[in-house]
């Protein structure tokens, strides 16, 4: 079968989908739409080694009604170019664009992942307020299509859009992430040993993904208890959801802040084993995809007590009140004061990660559905 995926950027391919659509490639034909500006040979190598055609298309320069009207006739014209079995149109925003293409001629199935709704339910900004509407006109009546069919990262998602009338438990599933490789790494914390616990954090430096509370939790505890704090992500002046300047300059000038800025995740592999504990205070997540990966080298985490987090945390960790510094501290505090604890919880991400997110049993789920879906289309046509 001809597969195509629909991904904004070439780096969120790379750090979240590849090994999932390589996996995929073993037994289909995998095409990818996405930007590939700034994309480093090495990577395109290795996407074209492991059976993935990438098909360029600039992504949006700006965020105005008509960059976002050029780029979805763009679309239009590259999928139209192709007669496509499944098309895959990744991220709530590039799903809108999936919804509105109706020429069964070109594709037989359309799938909607839906990674995360992030501030998008929440947000007074406008840009969220025009998309809620949008979507509510959209979703609603694509909900009704039986040739689509809406893919969550977790429940809580999932459970919304059908309250709301976007999807329906006909049309609606649940795959927890996109897959992690399997690791066989077992740390063990020197509870003896008098350095500091190193908590990690690795995303976006974005105030949706709890960074003001973890400085004030962290800023609070280093006054009697000794931590070091690993900060990997990037930061972009002046744009929606990012951190202010004097966040950031606390976090340059903090002699308990170690911050990399951003990391390819090619290298994170590196973070993880010198760090402890993963701590990721989110407003909200599909599935933290870094969360997982910290989890699968054996790191206990501290996640935020919302859809999305709340699987990853299975005796492995702790959750915390989203939102809330307080509760951020006290969780923080408990590990640092029972170190003893560590290493069980430790055993436990790595044995949670490996037996409900692996990428054996991920890829398994998606090539279920896509087989499965292919056999209900011939069964229709015959």
């Amino acid at each position: 079968m001809r597969i195509c995926f629909v991904i904004n950027k070439f780096s969120f391919l790379m750090s979240h989908r590849f090994h999932l659509l390589s996996e995929i490639a073993k037994k289909h034909d995998v095409e990818v739409i996405t930007d590939i500006r700034g994309a480093l040979n090495k990577d395109i190598t290795k996407c074209q080694e492991n059976n993935i055609i990438l098909k360029p298309l600039k992504q949006r320069s700006e965020k105005s009604f008509f960059s976002y009207l050029t780029y979805f006739y763009k679309l239009k014209k590259e999928l139209y170019k192709s007669s496509y079995d499944q098309i895959f149109f990744v991220t709530i925003e590039l799903s809108i664009f999936g919804a509105l293409l109706k020429n069964r001629k070109f594709f037989q199935r359309k799938y909607f992942l839906i990674t995360g709704l992030g501030a998008f339910f929440e947000s007074k900004n406008l840009k969220y307020r025009i998309a809620r509407i949008l979507y509510n006109l959209i979703f609603k009546k694509e909900a009704k299509n039986k040739s689509s069919k809406f893919i969550f990262q977790n429940n809580e998602n999932r459970d919304i859009f059908i309250s709301l009338g976007y999807s329906t438990k006909r049309n609606s599933e649940v795959i927890f992430g996109n897959g992690v490789i399997e690791q066989v790494i077992d740390k063990k914390i020197n509870q003896d040993n008098i350095a500091p616990l190193k908590f990690c954090f690795a995303g976006n430096l974005t105030e949706s993904k709890g960074v003001r509370e973890l400085l004030k939790a962290t800023r609070e505890i280093i006054a009697e208890n000794d931590l070091e704090l690993i900060i990997a992500g990037k930061h972009e002046e002046n744009k929606l959801d990012f951190i202010s300047e004097q966040m950031m300059k606390e976090i340059h000038e903090s002699s308990y802040i170690k911050y990399l800025g951003f990391v390819e995740h090619s290298k994170m592999d590196e973070i993880y084993l010198n760090s402890d504990i993963f701590i990721l205070p989110s407003y909200g997540e599909g599935i933290p995809n870094s969360a997982l990966e910290a989890a699968s080298y054996s790191l206990p985490l501290i996640l935020s007590d919302v859809g999305g987090c709340r699987e990853c945390i299975n005796n492995n960790g702790l959750l915390v009140k989203p939102r809330d510094s307080h509760d951020l501290k006290e969780k923080i505090l408990q590990l640092i004061k029972n170190p003893e604890v560590i290493d069980e919880m430790s055993k436990n991400s790595l044995l949670h990660v490996n037996k409900n997110f692996g990428l054996n049993v991920i890829a398994r789920k998606y090539l279920n559905l896509i087989e499965k879906s292919y056999e209900s289309e011939c069964i229709h046509r015959d």
